[in-house]
């Protein structure tokens, strides 16, 4: 009875230590330099550049682990891994880029509806509201943003509202919850619970279009109409919607974004250290919004806030 010889398979020859060493010394050379570029990258462009770093890492894995082992081994699942990552990422950034966009837009449209607000009022009683409604005494009662809750499609607030008390008496202050959207701007940072203070206040003093308690018409606009501001933003001003009081041209900063103090501010653009922007919003007497920004001078800001200056205007 014959045996069948056992075919063994021949040994490979053992690997040179030097070509170990020498590839292990090139493939570190190549990781330092890759994080080196990585990091620069990342640091130059921030997350555009990890996007690049993502992207680039990724197609390197898939086309390294292709080339080296059959069926990729790891290295296709990493890479594209990685270039998903990159897609992920960069329509996120995409997504996050147009939020204050939107946000500032939404803000516009807010200023727009309260100037047509107003601008209705002014047509059903023959002016524009008075800043605010005082009593015997000279005391301010209630707010022209109460005044205006018909036209901004709030009439069954407006009936709840009892002008036979202050603004804070027991009876309106179960109605302060219900603040109307008009009033505060997308931008302005969310709490829980939501803030009852206003985004948007008249600028009130002599010859201004809010005379205090005294109402202005149209016909008092020397400068005109689409010279003269009407409403402002005022991000932290501090001053709840049904309050009857607004910035005061004797107290308020004259110019766009303060540092300090209560002035025209917001928190679009280009934020500073108090959370304030570069630009502010301003609705005009014609009804359009304009956006201020912050080199605006005093004399140019003095030009749109009077309603009979005849002052070269700064829009032009």
């Amino acid at each position: 009875m014959s045996s069948t010889p056992i075919q063994r398979e021949p040994a490979r020859p053992a690997a040179k230590p030097s070509d170990s060493l020498r590839f292990s010394i090139r493939g570190l050379l190549w990781i330092t330099a890759g994080i080196a570029a990585a990091l620069a990258l990342v640091t130059q462009w921030g997350e555009f550049g990890l996007v690049i770093v993502l992207t680039v890492a990724g197609l390197a894995a898939i086309w390294i682990g292709r080339k080296k082992w059959e069926g990729g081994g790891f290295g296709v699942p990493l890479g594209i891994a990685c270039v998903m990552a990159a897609g992920f990422l960069c329509l996120f950034l995409a997504a996050a880029d147009s939020r204050p966009a939107a946000r500032r837009s939404a803000c516009s449209n807010n200023l727009k509806q309260i100037a047509l607000a107003l601008q209705i009022y002014n047509d059903v009683h023959g002016s524009f509201p008075p800043a605010y409604i005082a009593n015997e005494d000279g005391r301010p009662m209630h707010s022209w943003r109460v005044l205006i809750l018909p036209y901004i499609e709030e009439q069954a607030l407006y009936d709840k509202y009892r002008f036979d008390e202050p603004w804070d008496g027991p009876n309106n202050r179960m109605l302060e919850g219900y603040m109307p959207g008009v009033f505060r701007c997308p931008s302005e940072k969310r709490t829980n619970p939501p803030s009852l203070m206003t985004s948007y206040v008249a600028v009130v003093g002599p010859e201004t279009v809010w005379p205090e308690d005294k109402t202005s018409r149209f016909g008092d606009f020397q400068d005109g109409a689409s010279q003269t501001i009407l409403v402002v933003e005022s991000h932290n001003a501090g001053i709840h919607w049904m309050e009857p009081r607004d910035l005061h041209t004797g107290q308020m900063a004259r110019e766009i974004n303060p540092m300090y103090g209560q002035g025209i501010c917001s928190c679009h653009g280009t934020k500073n250290d108090r959370g304030r922007g570069n630009v502010a919003q301003v609705a005009l007497v014609d009804g359009s919004v304009r956006s201020l920004e912050n080199d605006l001078s005093r004399e140019e800001l003095e030009a749109l806030l009077t309603i009979a200056g005849d002052e070269e205007n700064p829009l032009d």
